[in-house]
């Protein structure tokens, strides 16, 4: 991804498209640990916060 990222960067591509639309509900470590770091440009959360009583 580094190497694909960086191509598209030098290339002027600064926008991405990602069709979600036939996500069989997908790896979520794929998603953050992979595509994630390249297109957020702050802190991700995954979920809400909860509290046990």
């Amino acid at each position: 991804m580094d190497t694909s990222f960086s191509e598209r960067q030098s290339q002027g591509m600064f926008h991405l498209l990602i069709d979600i639309r036939y996500n069989g509900d997908g790896d979520d470590q794929f998603w953050m640990k992979g595509l994630l770091q390249y297109i957020a440009d702050r802190h991700y959360r995954s979920g809400s916060n909860y509290k046990r009583r």
